[in-house]
């Protein structure tokens, strides 16, 4: 349960990260940060886990939801693409040129 609330936590910290992102670009703290403040839980919440397992089968089972999402917290900056991962402009694009579109007819 522990490494299942951690794990919470690091997704929490990706997700708030790209909230901010999305909505308040001065308070996005940046991919670096975000995943640094991630994966201190996601660690420690994959050791938990795997810690958890015991000689039965049922208990891999049980602890392989746990493992699996620490492990892809802990990963997420592999699989995420390069293009996402930096900074992008969040204004609105002011084109000046024509659209082709004439309104009046």
């Amino acid at each position: 349960m522990y490494a299942m609330v951690l794990a919470t936590l690091g997704w929490g910290a990706w997700w708030l990260s790209l909230f901010a992102r999305q909505f308040f670009p001065a308070l996005f703290p940046g991919f670096a940060v975000t995943y640094w403040v991630a994966c201190v839980p996601a660690a420690a919440g994959l050791l938990l886990a795997i810690f958890t397992i015991r000689a039965r089968k049922i208990w891999i089972l049980l602890a392989a939801v746990p493992i699996c999402s620490n492990l892809f917290l802990l990963a997420l900056p592999w699989v995420l693409d390069k293009g996402m991962l930096e900074q992008h402009d969040t204004a609105l694009p002011s084109s000046t040129e024509p659209t082709g579109v004439n309104l009046v007819d």
